[in-house]
This record gives structure tokens, sequence and C-alpha cells, in this order.
């Protein structure tokens, strides 16, 4: 049911804008510490036509979303329970940066 939530959640979000905004090539970031459940997810997203970058724990998460470029990711997947850096500080350290992308991407909790 989760991975089947993933797939709908990214469709419904990435199928409803307005035509002048929609690009080509979608990306999201994944933020998921189980391997087995990453590939998974990554696997269904891509079938909805995303491209999909993978961070392993909320620290990787806060890094690429610290570093790339205003608008890369369209979405983030993230998943609440990991270690170093859990979903739910990731999410409050990501929100509480200074860039406004930072502030306005959206995140999906995920939680297996």
């Amino acid at each position: 049911l989760g991975k089947f939530l993933i797939f709908s959640v990214a469709q419904c979000l990435f199928s409803h804008g307005k035509a002048r905004d929609w690009k080509p090539e979608r990306r999201v970031l994944l933020v998921e510490d189980n391997q087995l459940n990453a590939e998974i997810a990554a696997e269904l997203l891509k079938m909805s036509g995303l491209t999909v970058d993978c961070a392993w724990d909320g620290i990787e998460a806060v890094d690429c979303l610290s570093s790339c470029p205003d608008g890369y990711y369209d979405m983030v997947f993230m998943d609440i329970q990991m270690p170093r850096m859990n979903g739910y500080d990731a999410t409050r350290a990501i929100r509480s940066s200074a860039r406004n992308y930072c502030k306005r991407v959206p995140i999906v909790a995920m939680t297996a």
C-alpha cells in the first residue's frame, strides 16, 4: 500500500499542474535509509516518468537541498525514521533555511 501511495501522490501532484508550468522532466529527491525500500520506491517513481535522486538519511537530504540550484527538485519524498537525522528533523532544517526554495519545495512524509 505504501509504495502505491508514493506512485499516486507523484501522479496527482505532477499531473494537475498548469500546462504552462509543465517541465518535460521532473526530478525528485527520495530520502530512504533502507536499500530495498529505496530501490522499490525509486523504480515506482521512475515508472511515472520522474528522475529520482537518492539520499540515505536526513543529513544527506539537507545537504542536497542546501547545495542544489533553486527549483532543482520538484518534490522530496522523506522517510520519517532514519539514523543520524530523522525525517522530522531534516524537514525542520530544510524549512529553516534562508532560501525561499527550501521553504516551499513539497516534502511528502513516508513510513513503512
